[in-house]
């Protein structure tokens, strides 16, 4: 059964199209994952989703209701929904008064609408911190902090606008976890933004890429715009990225899209000696994630870069986020994109 179902859906933000969806059908009771790039329109279209923006043109259904882009959203819809947006605002009360001050608005009396916050927050693994300053929590805390703020409303839709963007590890994990567990539970229908997580791919029932506003074909892992060097002996990876030296020449035109295979590539420790030789970057790993029955490695190497290893291989490295390593690029990795004409 649809939960949303757009056609033709445009958005304008001054003379500029920030949102032009042809098609799009969105199921209830499942996750949803929009992947894509910062500025590809995904806030955008979570803010119209919630009915907190219109839209300029075409059709939107929400559960058989139609909404209309001339008119503001009925209310009733509104309280279907709640958006938790990338950077959630506190005020500067107590995280029990911040949980609870929608219920507020809603006119449930004061004594159960702080049992309900209380539940919510114990959902998150927040009850400690109900007498706390909510304007003082950590980052992966105002999430969840901002998470128990939108499901003790009950809503029948969660959007979550980049929940693990800029949380640690175990922030990330109990986030996760909730996710899954309402919709496992409560049969919440949940979407997700992000612009980078391997772990989507684990937890998402359906998967929306967006780019430039538009819905576009899945892209590969580690695909960049690239140029040639001359001669075919260097790669460099997007205008602005860093340059691979490459052993054997490629022979391409140019400019390229290629894609880097995550399974070829080589994380190796940092080795002085070897920094700034043919084939490799240098880069710091930033996130790991456990996929089927592999590790995803992320590296920022001037690009973020996913390389894949074996759980056994990895004990043997040794290494850790932050840690400084070498990535490997072998000439079995780099793949030109059928749409790319080779010499």
């Amino acid at each position: 059964m649809s939960l949303y179902k757009m056609e033709n859906l445009r958005a304008v933000l001054g003379n500029k199209t920030v949102l032009d969806i042809d098609s799009l059908t969105v199921e209830k009771g499942v996750i949803t994952a929009f992947m894509g790039p910062n500025g590809s329109g995904k806030t955008t279209l979570f803010n119209i989703l919630a009915f907190l923006h219109r839209f300029h043109s075409g059709s939107l259904v929400f559960d058989g209701i139609t909404v209309l882009c001339s008119q503001a959203p009925p209310a009733r819809l509104r309280q279907r929904v709640v958006l938790v947006p990338q950077e959630p605002i506190m005020f500067s009360s107590s995280v029990e008064k911040n949980v609870a001050f929608g219920l507020k608005c809603r006119g449930v009396p004061p004594a159960a609408r702080m049992r309900l916050a209380h539940q919510a927050l114990d959902e998150v693994g927040m009850l400690g911190f109900a007498k706390a300053a909510a304007h003082r929590l950590s980052g992966g805390e105002t999430k969840r902090v901002a998470l128990a703020r939108a499901i003790v409303l009950e809503p029948e839709v969660l959007l979550c606008d980049e929940p693990t963007a800029g949380v640690d590890s175990q922030n990330r994990r109990i986030i996760l976890e909730l996710i899954a567990r309402l919709n496992a539970q409560r049969g919440m229908s949940v979407l997700i933004t992000s612009h980078n997580a391997p772990w989507l791919t684990g937890l998402a029932s359906q998967m929306v890429h967006l780019d430039l506003g538009r819905i576009v074909k899945p892209f590969a892992e580690n695909t960049f715009s690239a140029l040639l060097g001359p001669d075919g002996h260097s790669l460099l990876l997007t205008p602005s990225g860093p340059e691979v030296l490459l052993e054997k020449p490629l022979a391409a035109d140019g400019p390229l899209t290629v894609s880097l295979d995550p399974e070829q590539l080589a994380l190796l420790p940092i080795d002085p000696q070897k920094a700034g030789s043919e084939n490799s970057l240098e880069g710091t790993i930033t996130g790991i994630w456990l996929k089927a029955d592999r590790l995803l490695i992320k590296v920022n190497a001037g690009v973020e870069l996913l390389v894949s290893i074996s759980p056994a291989h990895w004990k043997t490295q040794n290494l850790g986020p932050g840690d400084i390593v070498q990535i490997k690029i072998t000439a079995s990795s780099i793949r030109i994109l059928p749409e790319q004409k080779a010499r």
